[in-house]
């Protein structure tokens, strides 16, 4: 099968599982920190190379990995990006955003205790960081929010505390129980401080986070949001309830959960499942679960995604405000690009699809078709 058409069939979400791993295995080795700042003239002939190549190494011969292509790095397509190449950009516009160095959101939270006292943890040196009733709170040396028992019969209490990360944040933590938390930017999650002799785990989430629960089978985990309730034994799954997005999705990577909406309705997940809830609907369907946790393995994913949907994805990790001017109703992009760069190198490599472009001010993006 020629390169382009398989390629195609990639845009299209009709390749075979083997076609899908032969075009991400051709592009891994591509590395987008080598080339930055290239002209569309530029793009132009290093694309008509990358083709080239490509079509030689579909061949009948043994396909090989060939870090040769490096040299495309910049192209979306060379990060698996799928942004459809159909429009006109102009190479000044691509370079309008180059000098704009707005860094990538990192380890911050603050820590609330239940007397009110908040400590920033990013400010917070490593190892102990406050003591109540039994418990002791540490944080590692690689960001990390631990809670230990230290005196079982002081650490029955009602006591809760709330993890919070401001917009630009992100942070760990290891509940009483053992059950690890990544919270994603612009959420908080409140707990009681201990688990101990309680029929229930019961947390509360806002925003977005990733769960892998510690299992008890005498002690089911509840996460509850404004839209509904998840409970579960031990299991690995996320959940996204941010306020301003249309749906509340809980993912399950593993195990089994039950998430019921606030009207009692209820359905079960099995791995490779996501609900989706709002106020009128509630749905299940398979998904691409790698993409729905990106972003706890340091990526932006977009799934076919409205403009909007992407730009507040990356509003939130900037800490930016973003205008739009002219209609986007009919653009969807796809791919995958690292949230460990700079904001101008993100928006680069969207407005390579030559579908949308940005002017940046300060900490203000206009986005325009």
């Amino acid at each position: 099968m020629r390169a382009k058409e398989l390629l195609e069939k990639y845009r299209a979400n009709q390749c075979t599982e083997e076609e899908r791993i032969q075009l991400q295995n051709w592009f891994h080795q591509l590395d987008l920190e080598k080339e930055v700042g290239l002209s569309l003239h530029d793009l132009d002939q290093i694309e008509a190379r990358m083709w080239a190549a490509i079509e030689k190494e579909t061949s009948p011969k043994k396909i090989k990995l060939w870090p040769s292509i490096a040299a495309a790095a910049v192209l979306v397509i060379g990060v698996g990006i799928g942004l459809y190449v159909n429009q006109q950009a102009k190479s000044t516009e691509i370079a309008s955003i180059a000098f704009q160095d707005i860094p990538p959101g990192g380890n911050k939270a603050f820590l609330i205790l239940a007397n009110g006292e908040r400590i920033s943890l990013t400010d917070a040196k490593n190892g102990n960081v406050a003591k109540q009733s039994g418990i002791t709170i540490t944080k590692t040396a690689d960001g990390q929010l631990v809670y230990a028992i230290k005196n079982t019969a002081e650490a029955i209490s009602d006591l809760t505390n709330t993890i919070e990360t401001p917009v630009g944040g992100q942070y760990q933590v290891a509940l009483p129980d053992g059950t690890m938390v990544t919270l994603n930017t612009a959420s908080s999650i409140t707990f009681p401080t201990s688990f101990y002799a309680k029929k229930e785990r019961c947390v509360s989430l806002k925003g977005e986070a990733y769960f892998e629960v510690a299992k008890n089978k005498n002690q089911p985990f509840k996460v509850t949001t404004p839209l509904q309730e998840v409970a579960v034994l031990g299991t690995h799954f996320n959940i996204n309830a941010y306020a301003d997005e249309d749906y509340t999705l809980t993912t399950l990577l593993e195990g089994s959960i039950k998430v019921m909406k606030a009207d009692k309705s209820a359905k079960y997940l099995v791995p490779g499942e996501q609900s989706a809830i709002n106020e009128a609907q509630f749905t299940v369907a398979t998904v691409d679960v790698e993409s729905a946790v990106s972003w706890q393995n340091g990526n932006f994913t977009f799934e076919n995604e409205s403009v909007e949907a992407v730009m507040r994805k990356i509003a939130r990790w900037y800490d930016i405000e973003v205008i739009y001017k002219g209609d986007f109703s009919n653009i969807k992009l796809l791919g995958s690009v690292s949230r460990k760069k700079k904001l101008s190198e993100v928006l680069r490599v969207i407005q390579l699809s030559r579908k949308v472009k940005f002017k940046v001010e300060g900490r203000r993006v206009t986005v325009m078709p």
